[in-house]
């Protein structure tokens, strides 16, 4: 078995945050919720190699994964998350017409020490919108992009939503 405490930055336990061990093999996951400090313990089913990979996910917070992990683990394995953001908007033209099929590029300034993507792409749909995936913590200090593959032109993207997930009120 592999015990997994989460926390937030300060090191406080996450309550509720699924576990999921070998999240990558469709068949062969399991999973365990953690309990109010922050822990939950999973039993993987052996491999060959006896390395598992583990996913923690909760909702408004930015799923984490660690890799490469030993069956034989004995300590508990630490694993540290943030509140999520998730931004969508739309892209016009020089006419204020939606584009649609513009690639948009998030990225988001926010250093978190986490091994952790800090950009998302997004596609425009027909009306123009986009929304990305989350985003490690609050992304002050955006750096919007938008294209389109067919002409190369680039776009301003109007940035109409800047949601939190996990904010609290």
């Amino acid at each position: 078995p592999l015990t997994v405490r989460v926390t937030d930055p300060q090191g406080n336990p996450i309550r509720d945050a699924v576990v999921t061990a070998d999240a990558e093999r469709a068949n062969w996951t399991q999973q365990a919720m953690t309990d109010v400090y922050g822990e939950a313990t999973v039993r993987p089913y052996s491999t060959a190699a006896g390395r598992h990979m583990i996913r923690v996910s909760k909702p408004g917070l930015l799923p984490v994964e660690m890799r490469d992990l030993p069956d034989d683990r004995t300590q508990p394995l630490v694993m540290t998350t943030v509140p999520a953001a998730v931004c969508a908007g739309v892209v016009v033209d020089e006419n204020n017409q939606p584009v649609a099929n513009a690639a948009v590029r998030v990225h988001s300034n926010e250093s978190n020490n986490l091994w952790t993507r800090n950009d998302a792409w997004a596609i425009t749909d027909a009306q123009g919108r986009w929304r990305t995936a989350p985003l490690a913590g609050e992304p002050f200090g955006l750096g919007v992009q938008a294209s389109h593959h067919s002409s190369q032109k680039r776009y301003d993207a109007l940035v109409a939503l800047k949601e939190i997930l996990g904010a609290r009120p």
